[in-house]
């Protein structure tokens, strides 16, 4: 009799845990089920120890969302990439957590590989309040999720260089957590490209001055490396950390070229980080304020300029900035076009490709990089197309300032996947090479206790980093969660583009399409997302029956 009282009372367990576990009762979130595979083993809760659960790298996790019961996660990844997740500690409903802290094991894999835990970097998530949240209307498809607490600035555990431990007036370790309240901790992990490929397994463990707990990682590693060189051309600006090195540095790490750098880095960043592009500094006058005229420069002017920095770097001038309204100066900005190209300057311009700045033939456009919104991309298709195809021009995306309703958006307030999907897998559908950001740094007075700047009722726009004074960091950056997923997509984009080179061009943009066919039509489902990252890694895998060489999937530009 006791077995069969014991065989029942698991049973009602169980379906206790599978009713908790509804997607549409727990997590806010877009999924209903992870490729980042998930088990859910029956968690019994101790009335005073900590609670503690993983997630993926793809659910915002709120404050005071339910216990989810997963205590392992299943990760896949390529070598030299970096693969996120989080594992989330709750405060049973009964009393407050204190002295917490979390580790990451060694991840120990085939034949005594392993991968150290050096390679890990934790990170305690801040929640940052949204007051009024992004503008919106009833016929979106896009839609914001309104005002509350959010997750989004990342403390580092520890100093990104020395690994000290930090202090400041927002500390990540040792935390405290009040009863029945939620503190997630992002992870990310980097596989070393000498890693074997195999599974690879780790243990997290939660520490507290009420007791303990732990969490498990699997980790498959793919046969291929991602290339040290970024297949995605993508650039930002920071103007108050144009002189900082450890804030360039942490840009290239998320895949991000810093717009400025420091002349005497360069080449230092170029072997170490994968720098390859930077801007000169050479306005037309012409830009969303107005349609001013500077005078058309000499080539050696240009020259002058761009003989000044490392001969492998590729030099743009973004010389006439969202200038839609300045119909009447085509010609004008075919000129500067024409003598920054002969001074060895890449001519870039904000806006759509108008018949008249399409110019006489395709070599010889208003631009050879177009930065294009959404919101203008139906109605330049066209010529949008001709560029994608012509070898000399290149197609770029931005978004900023939620400018309509149906495209993703990275501000604070949106899914998680809006910051990922935009560039990895609608980029890639449309044929576009580079992503644009205006800007990294667009701080309210306080952003580590503010998310929207005054007057701009869009929380986080223009600002994905946070100051690192206020953690202990004085002339670095922290991260946002944001920034990890614009990272996710770089990476996605790169699956991708090595299938390309592979011969698999059709394949992979079939999986792309799927899930992100253009600005109008793409999944807010994560899942789908991770089946279709999973689809291209598993091929690429596939294709290979040793790891690929460091150059193979190089891209030339």
């Amino acid at each position: 009799m006791r077995i069969y009282i014991t065989k029942l009372v698991g049973l009602i367990l169980i379906v206790f845990c599978a009713t908790l576990y509804s997607p549409g009762n727990l997590v806010r979130s877009s999924d209903e089920s992870s490729d980042h595979t998930l088990s859910f083993p029956i968690i019994v809760e101790n009335a005073h120890e900590p609670i503690a659960w993983i997630e993926d790298g793809m659910t915002w996790v709120f404050k005071n969302d339910p216990t989810r019961f997963n205590s392992i996660i299943t990760l896949y990844t390529a070598k030299n990439e970096y693969e996120p997740f989080q594992i989330i500690v709750k405060a049973p409903a009964t009393n407050n957590l204190t002295n917490v802290n979390v580790t990451v094991s060694d991840l120990i894999g085939p034949n005594g590989a392993s991968i150290s835990s050096e390679n890990i970097t934790l990170y305690r998530e801040h929640y940052l309040y949204v007051t009024k949240g992004s503008k919106s209307s009833n016929s979106e498809t896009n839609i914001p999720l309104g005002p509350g607490w959010y997750p989004d600035a990342l403390i580092p555990f520890v100093h990104p260089t020395s690994g000290n431990d930090l202090t400041g007036r927002f500390d990540a370790v040792p935390f405290s957590v009040n009863s029945g309240d939620n503190q997630p901790i992002w992870v990310d992990i980097y596989t070393p490209e000498n890693t074997p490929p195999g599974q690879y397994n780790a243990k997290a463990t939660i520490t507290s001055d009420q007791g303990s707990n732990s969490v498990n990682v699997i980790l498959n590693v793919w046969n291929f490396s991602l290339p040290e060189k970024r297949s995605l051309h993508a650039i930002t600006e920071a103007l108050s950390l144009r002189k900082s090195r450890p804030a360039h540095e942490e840009f290239l790490n998320h895949r991000l070229n810093p717009k400025y750098v420091n002349r005497v880095d360069e080449r230092t960043l170029i072997h170490n980080y994968a720098l390859d592009m930077q801007s000169i500094w050479l306005p037309s006058g012409a830009n969303r304020h107005g349609c001013d005229k500077n005078p058309v420069l000499s080539v050696s002017d240009v020259l002058n300029l761009t003989s000044n920095h490392e001969p492998d770097l590729y030099l743009y001038s973004s010389y006439a900035n969202e200038v839609w309204n300045c119909t009447e100066l085509a010609q004008f900005f075919l000129d500067w076009a024409s003598v920054l190209r002969a001074g060895n300057s890449h001519p870039m311009i904000v806006t759509y490709p108008t018949d008249a700045l399409m110019g006489t033939d395709l070599n010889n456009t208003a631009a050879d990089i177009w930065a294009i919104l959404p919101r203008h991309y139906d109605a330049a298709k066209a010529n949008i197309d001709k560029l994608i195809t012509n070898p000399t021009t290149e197609v770029w995306f931005y978004n900023p300032y939620v400018q309509d309703g149906y495209s993703p958006k990275f501000t604070i307030d949106f899914l998680p996947i809006n910051s990922r999907i935009f560039h990895g897998f609608i980029g890639q559908s449309l044929g576009a090479t580079g992503l644009k950001f205006w800007r990294m740094d667009n701080w309210p007075s306080d952003p580590w206790t503010n998310a929207e700047k005054e007057r701009v009722d869009l929380p986080g726009e223009g600002h994905m980093v946070y100051p690192g004074n206020d953690i202990g960091l004085p002339g670095y950056i922290a991260p946002s969660l944001r920034l990890k997923l614009v990272r996710e997509g770089s990476e996605d984009f790169e699956y991708i583009e090595i299938l390309k080179n592979l011969g698999q061009e059709q394949f992979a943009l079939d999986i792309a399409r799927s899930v992100g066919a253009d600005f109008h039509n793409w999944t807010q489902d994560k899942n789908a997302l991770m089946r279709a990252r999973k689809q291209l890694g598993d091929k690429i895998h596939a294709l290979n029956s040793s790891p690929l060489p460091r150059d193979a999937c190089k891209t030339v530009r």
